[in-house]
Protein backbone atom coordinates (compact mmCIF):
# COMPACT_ATOMS: atom_id res chain seq x y z
CA UNK A 1 0.00 0.00 0.00
CA UNK A 2 1.67 3.51 -1.25
CA UNK A 3 1.67 5.76 1.19
CA UNK A 4 2.87 9.48 1.62
CA UNK A 5 2.05 9.57 5.35
CA UNK A 6 -1.76 11.09 5.29
CA UNK A 7 -3.23 9.58 2.64
CA UNK A 8 -3.16 6.89 0.04
CA UNK A 9 -5.19 5.95 -2.59
CA UNK A 10 -5.94 2.09 -3.24
CA UNK A 11 -7.41 1.13 -6.96
CA UNK A 12 -9.12 -3.03 -5.92
CA UNK A 13 -11.99 -4.95 -8.32
CA UNK A 14 -14.86 -3.90 -9.79
CA UNK A 15 -17.35 -6.51 -10.07
CA UNK A 16 -20.31 -7.36 -8.25
CA UNK A 17 -19.72 -9.82 -5.85
CA UNK A 18 -22.18 -11.89 -4.09
CA UNK A 19 -20.80 -13.82 -0.81
CA UNK A 20 -22.64 -16.28 1.20
CA UNK A 21 -20.36 -15.47 4.12
CA UNK A 22 -21.33 -15.66 8.07
CA UNK A 23 -20.12 -13.97 10.46
CA UNK A 24 -22.92 -15.15 13.11
CA UNK A 25 -25.42 -12.32 12.01
CA UNK A 26 -25.36 -12.34 8.62
CA UNK A 27 -24.04 -11.97 5.42
CA UNK A 28 -23.67 -9.24 2.51
CA UNK A 29 -25.55 -10.47 -0.54
CA UNK A 30 -24.99 -8.11 -3.63
CA UNK A 31 -23.19 -4.76 -3.18
CA UNK A 32 -22.71 -2.25 -5.54
CA UNK A 33 -18.80 -1.97 -5.39
CA UNK A 34 -18.30 1.43 -8.15
CA UNK A 35 -18.96 3.13 -4.75
CA UNK A 36 -15.81 5.23 -3.03
CA UNK A 37 -15.32 3.85 0.74
CA UNK A 38 -12.88 5.99 2.70
CA UNK A 39 -10.98 4.58 6.35
CA UNK A 40 -10.11 7.10 8.69
CA UNK A 41 -7.70 5.16 11.26
CA UNK A 42 -5.77 7.06 14.08
CA UNK A 43 -2.17 6.75 14.13
CA UNK A 44 -1.92 6.73 17.84
CA UNK A 45 -1.65 2.72 19.48
CA UNK A 46 -0.05 2.64 15.21
CA UNK A 47 1.08 -1.01 16.27
CA UNK A 48 -3.11 -2.10 16.74
CA UNK A 49 -4.38 0.38 14.48
CA UNK A 50 -2.25 -0.60 11.39
CA UNK A 51 -3.52 -4.75 12.18
CA UNK A 52 -7.04 -3.58 12.38
CA UNK A 53 -6.67 -1.32 8.77
CA UNK A 54 -4.91 -4.52 7.65
CA UNK A 55 -8.25 -6.90 8.94
CA UNK A 56 -10.64 -4.38 6.97
CA UNK A 57 -8.65 -3.97 3.86
CA UNK A 58 -8.75 -7.46 3.49
CA UNK A 59 -12.75 -7.59 4.32
CA UNK A 60 -13.57 -4.97 1.48
CA UNK A 61 -11.49 -6.74 -0.77
CA UNK A 62 -13.64 -9.98 -0.60
CA UNK A 63 -16.27 -7.86 -1.24
CA UNK A 64 -14.80 -6.46 -4.41
CA UNK A 65 -14.91 -2.71 -3.23
CA UNK A 66 -12.86 -0.93 -5.60
CA UNK A 67 -11.72 1.88 -4.36
CA UNK A 68 -10.58 2.99 -0.69
CA UNK A 69 -8.81 6.07 0.64
CA UNK A 70 -7.03 5.61 3.67
CA UNK A 71 -7.06 9.02 6.26
CA UNK A 72 -4.29 9.34 8.81
CA UNK A 73 -5.28 10.92 11.93
CA UNK A 74 -3.69 11.94 14.86
CA UNK A 75 -5.87 9.84 17.34
CA UNK A 76 -8.89 8.54 17.87
CA UNK A 77 -10.61 11.75 18.65
CA UNK A 78 -9.48 13.22 15.27
CA UNK A 79 -11.29 10.20 13.85
CA UNK A 80 -15.18 12.28 13.98
CA UNK A 81 -13.20 15.22 12.06
CA UNK A 82 -11.60 12.53 9.66
CA UNK A 83 -15.14 10.62 8.55
CA UNK A 84 -17.15 13.64 8.04
CA UNK A 85 -14.26 15.25 5.47
CA UNK A 86 -14.22 11.85 3.56
CA UNK A 87 -18.02 11.58 3.89
CA UNK A 88 -17.87 15.12 2.49
CA UNK A 89 -15.26 13.94 -0.49
CA UNK A 90 -17.98 11.84 -1.67
CA UNK A 91 -17.34 8.73 -0.17
CA UNK A 92 -20.58 6.67 0.79
CA UNK A 93 -19.07 4.72 3.62
CA UNK A 94 -16.68 5.34 6.11
CA UNK A 95 -15.07 3.19 8.54
CA UNK A 96 -13.10 4.53 11.74
CA UNK A 97 -10.86 2.36 13.05
CA UNK A 98 -8.72 3.64 16.35
CA UNK A 99 -7.17 1.85 19.55
CA UNK A 100 -7.83 3.66 23.13
CA UNK A 101 -6.38 1.70 25.65
CA UNK A 102 -6.73 2.61 29.50
CA UNK A 103 -4.34 4.85 31.18
CA UNK A 104 -4.30 5.98 34.96
CA UNK A 105 -6.35 8.82 34.38
CA UNK A 106 -10.02 9.89 33.16
CA UNK A 107 -8.94 10.73 29.38
CA UNK A 108 -9.82 7.16 28.42
CA UNK A 109 -13.23 7.69 29.56
CA UNK A 110 -13.34 11.14 27.86
CA UNK A 111 -11.98 9.93 24.87
CA UNK A 112 -14.05 6.88 24.46
CA UNK A 113 -17.21 8.05 24.97
CA UNK A 114 -16.27 11.30 22.72
CA UNK A 115 -15.64 9.08 20.03
CA UNK A 116 -18.36 6.61 20.44
CA UNK A 117 -20.94 9.59 20.78
CA UNK A 118 -19.53 11.42 17.94
CA UNK A 119 -19.72 8.88 15.10
CA UNK A 120 -22.87 7.70 16.44
CA UNK A 121 -23.97 11.20 15.52
CA UNK A 122 -22.70 10.98 12.50
CA UNK A 123 -24.49 7.88 11.61
CA UNK A 124 -27.77 8.74 12.52
CA UNK A 125 -27.88 11.81 10.34
CA UNK A 126 -28.05 8.87 7.74
CA UNK A 127 -24.59 8.21 6.72
CA UNK A 128 -22.95 4.46 6.62
CA UNK A 129 -20.46 4.71 9.32
CA UNK A 130 -18.67 1.75 10.68
CA UNK A 131 -17.36 1.23 14.01
CA UNK A 132 -13.76 -0.20 14.36
CA UNK A 133 -13.15 1.63 17.61
CA UNK A 134 -11.25 -0.48 20.43
CA UNK A 135 -11.48 0.48 24.15
CA UNK A 136 -9.41 -1.92 26.12
CA UNK A 137 -7.88 -1.97 29.40
CA UNK A 138 -4.70 -3.24 28.58
CA UNK A 139 -2.21 -3.61 25.29
CA UNK A 140 -2.48 -7.25 25.58
CA UNK A 141 -6.82 -6.74 24.99
CA UNK A 142 -6.14 -4.76 22.28
CA UNK A 143 -3.77 -7.10 20.74
CA UNK A 144 -6.29 -10.12 20.73
CA UNK A 145 -8.53 -7.80 18.76
CA UNK A 146 -6.49 -7.04 16.26
CA UNK A 147 -5.88 -10.06 14.44
CA UNK A 148 -5.52 -12.48 17.90
CA UNK A 149 -7.05 -14.85 19.87
CA UNK A 150 -10.42 -12.65 19.31
CA UNK A 151 -10.21 -11.88 16.08
CA UNK A 152 -10.01 -8.52 14.05
CA UNK A 153 -12.50 -6.18 15.01
CA UNK A 154 -11.15 -4.22 12.19
CA UNK A 155 -12.14 -6.73 9.69
CA UNK A 156 -15.94 -7.74 11.74
CA UNK A 157 -16.21 -3.38 11.43
CA UNK A 158 -15.45 -3.65 8.04
CA UNK A 159 -18.23 -6.28 6.89
CA UNK A 160 -20.69 -3.99 8.98
CA UNK A 161 -19.99 -1.50 6.46
CA UNK A 162 -20.45 -3.79 3.58
CA UNK A 163 -23.70 -5.20 5.46
CA UNK A 164 -25.01 -1.23 5.57
CA UNK A 165 -24.06 -0.33 2.35
CA UNK A 166 -25.80 -3.42 0.67
CA UNK A 167 -28.98 -2.59 3.06
CA UNK A 168 -29.16 1.44 1.83
CA UNK A 169 -28.79 0.06 -1.54
CA UNK A 170 -31.59 -2.45 -1.13
CA UNK A 171 -33.83 0.25 0.57
CA UNK A 172 -33.20 2.52 -2.63
CA UNK A 173 -34.07 0.20 -5.15
CA UNK A 174 -37.27 -0.46 -3.00
CA UNK A 175 -38.10 3.08 -2.64
CA UNK A 176 -37.55 3.84 -6.43
CA UNK A 177 -39.66 1.64 -7.51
Amino acid sequence: MASDNTVSHIKLSTELVETSRQVGFGSAPKVQVDCKIGIAVSMTNKFVTEKLLEGAIAELKSHGLNEITVLEVAGSFELLGGTKALLNMGHKGVLALGAVIKGETPHFDYISQGVTNGLAAISAGGNAVGFGVLTSDTVNQAMERAGGAQGNKGAEAALALVQLLSGFSRLKEESDK
